[in-house]
């Protein structure tokens, strides 16, 4: 008997122990950092739900599928050609990915990052009531101690100890359910495609079924979202970073990062590309060929002052030439005589006046 294989064998299973206990932690905090980053894009920013999903699966669709293509091509063939195996990638696409992105976002957006992740938490309990269903037995004594104090969490964040009123708004509480739902079946439907094919490949496939249905449905070209460096960053974590490390499956973080990265930067120089393009073509029309360009003007919206009339964009602080007299904002001056010219002062300070026009 081989005694350094004999030692060795406790040293590699504790090693296995203590890389599953670092992913599982790194799966909490980059899952809980999602949350954070969902409420920046749909509080601050102004990005709809709808947006960030139809987005977020898409392009993690395309960075899961392309790492498979390159890591292996066959398997990912294979899986495509195994009818059974597709349609249940195909309800765990709609019950599972899509509805929980959908539900999970909503929940964020009518309360906030740490109340939405902790109502979807809740689908645990619902977990626990199916396998205990299907092992025909009872919730063992911590377990049915765990559902008592998900439930009671779950009312005392809903009514904070108020049980005449809801303290959080009831869309927000209404999604939070959902997504608990949606976690259940995420965590439920895809157990034998994932047996026979393996994580990256049920993922992959699963977000491009998904991102397709919700780029169908909500044509996310036509809501009008300005692109900015954060949209593409909050978007490029939940797409990708969150779901490599929450799986609990990467091998080396590293690797996940350095992915990450080699995406974004793809993924920058293309928007910057495409910018640029389209401001190529759009200032070269025949007109600016042979005469020079005149300058920007911006949509603005009119207001009376004293009998004249001033302008403020509609969005912005520029209004162009044209508008004249114009202001950044809607003004809240007074004339000191009978017109502009003879100088103004602010509304509520008549002491201190602005001798002269514009």
């Amino acid at each position: 008997m081989d005694v350094k294989a004999t030692e060795k064998a406790p040293t590699a299973g504790k090693s296995h122990v203590l890389r599953g206990i670092v992913f599982a932690a790194l799966g909490g905090i980059c899952w809980g950092f999602s949350g954070n980053c969902a409420q920046m894009l749909t509080a601050e920013l102004g990005v709809p739900v709808m947006w960030i999903t139809a987005v977020r699966l898409t392009v993690a669709a395309v960075i899961f599928l392309v790492i498979c293509l390159v890591r292996e091509p066959r398997h990912l063939l294979a899986a495509l050609r195994d009818g059974r195996s597709l349609a249940y990638i195909a309800g765990f696409a709609i019950l599972g990915v899509l509805l929980t992105q959908v539900s999970y976002l909503s929940a964020i957006a009518y309360t906030n990052a740490g109340t939405g992740t902790v109502l979807e938490r809740t689908g645990l309990v619902l977990i626990m009531g199916y396998v205990c269903l299907r092992t025909r037995r009872l919730p063992r004594l911590r377990e049915a101690g765990g559902l008592v104090l998900a439930i009671g969490g779950t009312v005392l964040i809903a009514t904070q100890g108020d049980f005449s009123r809801l303290a959080i708004a009831p869309a927000g509480l209404g999604w939070g359910l959902v997504s608990a739902v949606a976690l259940a079946f995420y965590t439920l439907m895809p157990g034998k495609p994932l047996a026979k094919w393996g994580s990256f490949i049920v993922t992959g496939l699963a977000m491009a079924m998904g991102g397709t249905v919700a780029m169908a449905g909500v044509q996310p070209w036509t809501l009008g979202v300005e692109v900015t460096p954060a949209v593409v960053g909050g978007c490029l974590y939940n797409a990708f970073l969150e779901r490599r490390m929450s799986g609990g499956r990467g091998v080396r973080l590293q690797k996940a990062v350095r992915l990450c990265g080699t995406a974004a930067v793809a993924l920058l120089l293309i928007y910057k590309g495409a910018a640029l393009g389209r401001e190529i073509i759009t200032s070269a029309e025949n007109d600016y060929w042979l005469a020079q360009k005149d300058y920007e003007n911006f949509e603005t919206v009119s207001y009376e002052i004293e009998g004249v009339t001033f302008y403020c964009p509609v969005s912005g602080d520029q209004v162009g030439y044209q508008a004249f007299p114009s202001s950044p904002v809607k003004a809240g001056i007074r004339f000191l005589g009978s017109g502009i010219a003879d100088g103004f002062a602010p509304v509520q300070d008549t002491d201190t006046a602005v001798v002269g026009g514009p």
